[in-house]
């Protein structure tokens, strides 16, 4: 009778791992990479922060005062239309976000106060996200609010994989 009360949940975790959802561990980044100072683009540079500080990782506003740095590059923002109507106005419109990131140890330089990049931890690597926006030529005011709540859906996107990324090369 025993074994019949553990097959439901057996089952439930075979499916909950087929499924590729999986608990994550928090971030950890080693203390002699903290405090990060991150630069580039602005609105990214901003979202980044405030994740990692949720998490308890060191950010510094200063270079001077960093260990390492995290710089966001913005390679493409672009919008295309994917489709047409049968009366020939945009259907959809694809949404693109391409960034760089590249994270570099630094060392305090013995001559001045500003720190000197010593070793890469990341090379510049490529992240992109991608979003479809369905149009309705009829309701303009409404076409804008989305393609706003969009563009910062594609933000998030890029954060979450920049976050993966660092997780992978933190140690």
């Amino acid at each position: 009778m025993l074994r019949l009360s553990y097959q439901p949940l057996i089952i439930l975790l075979f499916c909950l791992v087929g499924c590729g959802y999986q608990l994550q561990k928090p971030l950890v980044i080693n203390d002699h990479r903290q405090a990060i100072f991150i630069d580039g683009d602005r609105l990214l540079a901003l979202k980044l922060k405030k994740q990692l500080r949720s998490q308890g990782i060191i950010v510094c506003d200063t270079l001077g005062n960093a260990k390492s740095r995290i710089t966001l590059a913005v390679i493409e923002r672009d919008s295309r239309n994917l489709t047409l109507r049968d009366d020939s106005r945009d259907g959809q419109k694809a949404h693109r976000l391409s960034v760089t990131i590249e994270w570099l140890s630094l060392q305090k330089s013995e001559i001045s106060s500003q720190p000197i990049s010593t070793s890469v931890i990341l090379p510049p690597t490529s992240v992109r996200a991608e979003l479809v926006q369905l149009q309705n030529p009829d309701n303009v005011a409404a076409q804008q609010s989305t393609k706003e709540r969009i563009e910062q859906q594609l933000g998030d996107r890029i954060i979450a994989k920049i976050l993966h990324i660092i997780r992978l090369n933190s140690r």
